[in-house]
Formats: C-alpha cells, sequence, structure tokens
C-alpha cells in the first residue's frame, strides 16, 4: 500500500499524545485544561490509529457483490497484518515482563501465581498497561474478516456506529443503567480485551474503511465539522465529569470527532504529499510501545509529572526508536 505522507506524521503526532496522556504534562495547569487536553482531544490518538489500519486494509480487500471475497490475498492480507501485530506484542510483552519481576521480588510477590496472573492479564486485558491496544487489535482482526464477509459494504458505516454505541453505553454511561445491567458489565469486564475490539476498534476500523471508500466526496469543511463534534464532545465530558463518571475518553461524540479528525489529516496530505515522513512513522511504533519503560526509570530522576518529564520521556524514546529502527537496517542489510 502506498505511504500517505500525512497519516505517517500524524501517527507519530498521535503516538506523542499517548505519551502525554501517561504522564499529564498539564498537571501543573488548571484542572479543567488538563481535562480538556488528556480526557477529551488527545483521546482521537487510539480512533486514529486503528482508522489508519482500515484505510489501509481497504485498499488491499478486495469486495465481491458487496461482500469481502473468499480469497487467498484476502486471507494473507489480513494474516499478515495480524502476524504483525502478535510479533510486536510477543516482544514487548517479554520486555515488560523484565520490568515486572523485579518489582514483585520488591514487594514480595515473586512466585509461580505472579506468572499465572501475568499470563491471564495478557490475554485477557493486556500484559502491561498501554499494550491493551495491540491485544484488542489480535481480537479484532479475526471479528472484522467475519464481519466483512457478513455484512454488506454499504452498511458497514452502520455497524461502526451500532457496536461503538455499546462502548459508549458501557464506558461512559454505566451509571445511566439500572443495577440489573451491571451483571452485564462484569461479565463485559472480565472478557475485556475480545469486548474493546467489538465495540471499540472494530468500529474504528470500519470507519477508516469507508472513508477510503468514499473519500472522493467531498462534505463540509471538515475543520467546521471537526470543531463543532469537539465542542459537543467537550460540553458531553464536563457534563459527565458533574455527575462523578469515572471514563470520559470513548463516549458519543467522540466517533464524529475523530473521523472529521482524520478527515482533516488526509486534507492535510495535498499541502506535504511530496515530504517523507515515514521514518516518523515507523519510530512511532517504538515510541509507543516503549515509553512506559522510559518512564518508569525517568520519573526516578524526575518525579514530577509535567512539562519537562513529557518531554525527557517523547525525546529518549524517539531517540531509542531512532537506534533500533538503524540496527534493523543494518541486519537487513547484512542478510542481503
Amino acid at each position: 500500500n502506498s505511504r500517505v505522507a500525512s497519516i505517517d506524521l500524524f501517527k507519530f503526532i498521535c503516538a506523542a499524545a499517548i505519551v502525554a496522556i501517561h504522564i499529564s504534562p498539564f498537571s501543573s495547569m488548571s484542572e479543567q485544561v488538563e481535562f480538556f487536553f488528556i480526557h477529551v482531544l488527545f483521546r482521537v490518538a487510539v480512533p486514529f490509529f486503528c482508522m489508519t489500519t482500515g484505510y489501509f486494509l481497504a485498499q488491499q480487500l478486495t469486495f465481491e457483490h458487496g461482500k469481502l471475497k473468499a480469497s487467498r490475498e484476502n486471507r494473507m492480507c489480513i494474516a499478515r497484518t495480524w502476524k504483525k501485530n502478535a510479533k510486536l506484542y510477543v516482544v514487548w510483552s517479554a520486555v515488560y515482563l523484565l520490568v515486572y519481576i523485579p518489582l514483585w521480588k520488591r514487594i514480595g510477590w515473586l512466585s509461580a501465581w505472579a506468572f499465572v496472573d501475568w499470563g491471564i492479564a495478557a490475554v485477557r486485558s493486556g500484559s502491561y498497561y498501554h499494550l491493551w491496544y495491540v491485544l484488542s487489535l489480535l481480537y479484532a482482526l479475526p471479528i472484522l474478516w467475519v464481519c466483512l464477509t457478513v455484512v454488506d459494504k454499504k452498511h458497514l458505516p452502520i455497524a461502526a456506529v451500532v457496536l461503538y454505541l455499546f462502548k459508549a453505553a458501557s464506558y461512559g454511561y454505566r451509571w445511566a443503567f439500572p443495577q440489573t445491567m451491571f451483571t452485564l458489565f462484569k461479565v463485559m469486564d472480565a472478557l475485556d480485551g475480545v469486548v474493546t475490539a467489538c465495540t471499540l476498534i472494530v468500529p474504528y476500523i470500519l470507519l477508516g474503511m469507508t472513508v477510503y471508500w468514499k473519500q472522493e466526496r467531498k462534505t463540509l469543511s471538515p475543520i467546521l465539522l471537526f470543531g463543532i463534534s469537539l465542542l459537543m464532545v467537550m460540553l458531553e465530558a464536563f457534563m459527565l465529569l458533574g455527575r462523578d463518571a469515572e471514563a470520559y475518553s470513548y463516549i458519543l461524540f467522540s466517533m464524529p470527532t475523530a473521523y472529521f479528525f482524520f478527515l482533516i489529516v488526509l486534507q492535510l496530505n495535498e499541502k506535504i504529499e511530496n515530504k517523507d515522513f515515514s521514518m516518523l512513522a515507523r519510530s512511532s511504533v517504538i515510541v509507543y510501545c516503549a515509553h512506559p519503560a522510559v518512564n518508569a526509570g525517568v520519573e526516578k530522576v524526575i518525579p514530577q509529572a509535567g512539562p519537562i518529564r513529557f518531554a525527557v520521556v517523547l525525546g529518549i524514546s524517539f531517540l531509542l526508536s531512532i537506534l533500533a529502527l538503524a540496527i534493523d537496517r543494518r541486519i537487513k542489510a547484512l542478510k542481503a
């Protein structure tokens, strides 16, 4: 699939936004400012990565009579994406297991049960707190395959919205449901990775595919529509905050906000399509995966969360990514 310069650029920007979510560079400012950036604006990052996956899958997959063609090429396309992310998950799970072991030893938890508990978490919700996305993506891809073979192509946007409404309801509006529903919510929590795949990852992948198929259609200014959606999701998030809700990241207006944000990124490509940001795109994966480990070391020197620690963690993570990519290129050159 051909590269899109603006998507490459914003892969890194969104990876930096995820680092910011975990480090809170705005903690020294007002609570409202921090809430807006951490719980509203930067939350377009994960949907952006999902939509990017869908956008490029739509380029490669072939359809027949509105549904995914049962061809070897299609199976290999999904399989390649799955294997790439499975390798990523296994490697970084091993890295963070090495981070966990000294911690378990320090708190007296190092035992066979600690490894069992970690293994259960690794298949249920993620081997480390930020790797939930990669795990859910692994569950999402087979579900996506089924969805594309069952649902007609023209109905996929509706399927995306319906599935996402389950996420918004169970995530941000759980407080509004009767107690009788909480048994269902507990089951959903127990199957966190699979449920997140169905109600968050798959919907946004479908949305990204829809953008690719309909990108020739003209719409109102994406910037204007993004601004309206951002205002609405901000008001919605502050409303939920006032009701003492516990989650604000993926709520009703999050989806249109992410959708119009993605359209803006694609529109930007017209101005920068001759630029090469492929290195930033590749480094974004390592920045995303490595930054918690980097932060664990940096916070011993800079214990206060804020812009300085954020800049240091992001900078070191980026340098590590450059080093890792250089080593990877060297290994490939030697093999060639």
